[in-house]
Formats: C-alpha cells, structure tokens, sequence
C-alpha cells in the first residue's frame, strides 16, 4: 500500500445492508480515501456509498450520461466522482445525500426517475 493510503475505515462491526448474490444498480461513483466506492439502493431501499470491493462488476459500462466532477475533500475525503449531472455537478447536494438528508434523497429519486424514463425513450 501506498504511504499516504487511508482506507476505507470499516470495522468488524461495520453492518452492510446488502443481499449476498442479488446484483445492484450503481447510481453514482466516487474516489475516497483512495479508494472506489459506489452509491446504490441497498436492501434498507434506500441510496448508499458502499467499497466496490463488496461486489463483481456483471456489466462495466458507464451511462452515457454521467458526468465527471473532481471534488474538494482532500487525501481523506471523497476526491472524485462520476454520476448523474445533478448529483455529481452539485457537491453539497451529494454530500447532503451520504448524510440522507431527506432533501437530497428526494432529488436522487426525482434523477433516477428522470434517468430511467429518458433512457426507456431512446
């Protein structure tokens, strides 16, 4: 590992609310702590960075759609991030998303929503 290599700063205790074997949808992308981590609808229904260690990429194509966004949080925070325009293209609205800031979850099912009904129409 790399000297200025943090992790990712789960424990034994750390609670993953995933399903084993079930395969989720990324929503969004980030870089933190050096590390990929991917935003997804875990098994509480709800929007959640979790270490893309975690899980075996089935399709790795990335939405043309997304967008890319370098981030402020420095060696230990999050650096980069790929996803959909509004969430990524706006830091505090993400940020108040890995908060579940009912505000910003609203936004991401109102982005979801759009996204999917775009991409049915092409």
């Amino acid at each position: 590992m790399p000297d200025d290599y943090h992790g990712l700063y789960f424990t034994e205790q750390t609670i993953f609310h995933l399903v084993l074997g079930k395969e989720y949808e990324v929503y969004e992308m980030g870089m933190f702590n050096c590390g990929l981590i991917v935003l997804i609808i875990d098994s509480t229904g709800q929007p959640d960075w979790y270490p893309l260690d975690l899980f075996e990429v089935v399709v790795g194509a990335i939405p043309s759609d997304w967008i890319f966004a370098q981030r402020t949080g420095g060696p230990e925070g999050m650096t980069a991030v790929w996803g959909h325009s509004r969430l990524a293209g706006d830091q505090a609205l993400d940020e108040s998303l890995a908060s579940h800031d009912e505000g910003a979850v609203a936004v991401f099912w109102n982005e979801i929503f759009e996204s999917q009904n775009s991409r049915s129409a092409e």
